[in-house]
């Protein structure tokens, strides 16, 4: 069995030491269940990881800009 996803949800928590941002997540991808006699006896997640820090304005650039204030608050 194979099921689609959508994960819609708020960055207003911190996230593998990241600040919140505010910022809007949707994050698609599919499920694949193997199931046996009524029970599921595997599953797979799929889904494109690179989405989550690219729609929280996470990547290379904008990280680096952000670096003075990581520090800071890891440091105050």
């Amino acid at each position: 069995m194979i099921v689609e996803f959508t994960i819609t949800g708020t960055h207003d928590g911190e996230l593998e030491g990241i600040p919140p941002t505010g910022r809007k997540l949707e994050l698609r991808g599919m499920e694949k269940f193997r199931v046996v006699d009524g029970k599921i006896q595997e599953m797979r997640a799929y889904f494109d990881p690179q989405e989550i820090p690219e729609q929280l304005d996470l990547t290379f650039p904008a990280v680096i800009a952000q670096l003075p204030k990581l520090v800071l608050r890891k440091v105050l």
